[in-house]
């Protein structure tokens, strides 16, 4: 029998935007929801929208590299500190503790990275 590997820091990586980005997309519905009860609405709504379509796109990407790499991640636990993340890798078992800090970091800089206008030439 084959002894289980333990995961490597690049595909441990990918657990972050893995839980994280559906999170960022939850906050644009959300925020969605909030344009709508401005009285011209369109705009915003059609920048999230943009924003949702990309997000969307590399949430994709993510799982699809996660699934290719053997990281399934079945568990993600709400604590009052984070979220308690369990995955399966090639045969073992881990968690990974995200803290609040660090999710609001990430979520913020990836709002940023997906809300940026691109200008036309």
């Amino acid at each position: 029998m084959k002894t289980p590997t333990s995961i490597t820091e690049e595909d441990r990586a990918l657990i972050k935007p893995y839980v994280i980005l559906p999170l960022v997309l939850h906050a644009f519905e959300r925020d969605t929801r909030v344009f709508l009860n401005l009285r011209s609405p369109d705009p915003y709504v059609d920048w999230i929208h943009a924003a949702r379509e990309r997000l969307c796109h590399e949430t994709r990407l993510t799982r699809y590299e996660a699934l290719k790499r053997g990281l399934n991640i079945y568990k993600n636990e709400r604590t009052g500190s984070g979220i308690v993340v369990k995955f399966h890798y090639r045969g073992s078992g881990g968690e990974m503790t995200l803290e609040n800090r660090e999710i609001a970091e990430i979520a913020v800089s990836l709002m940023r990275k997906y809300l940026t206008f691109e200008l036309p030439n």
